[in-house]
């Protein structure tokens, strides 16, 4: 009877609290980029930092940095400019973001 009553109330809890906390306990997420044709993809724990997904993205295509976008909820394109729109992205998209580029 505990075993049952504790699992249901820390999904609860999950699901309550604030987009951060969402992705606070998780696991790493696979991030996807697109660039015309070409796509990269890395795994990123979910705190890593805005400068360090934009910097390995544009290290594995060899190009200069250009604005990264996200697919918001409406399916609306999002520039992310800091750790906090990431943090937004991460929340919306838990277990594999898509950025696009340019």
């Amino acid at each position: 009877m505990p075993a049952s009553g504790s699992s249901a109330p820390a999904k609860v809890k999950v699901k309550s609290g604030s987009k951060k906390s969402l992705t606070s306990g998780s696991g790493p997420v696979k991030v996807k980029a697109r660039l015309k044709d070409d796509i990269v993809a890395l795994l990123v724990t979910p705190q890593v930092p805005y400068s360090d997904v934009r910097t390995r993205i544009f290290k594995k295509f060899g190009v200069a940095p250009q604005p990264l976008k996200f697919k918001d909820e409406d399916g609306d394109l999002i520039t992310l400019a800091n750790d906090d729109d990431l943090q937004l992205a991460l929340s919306i998209h838990p277990s594999k973001l898509i950025l696009y580029i340019g």
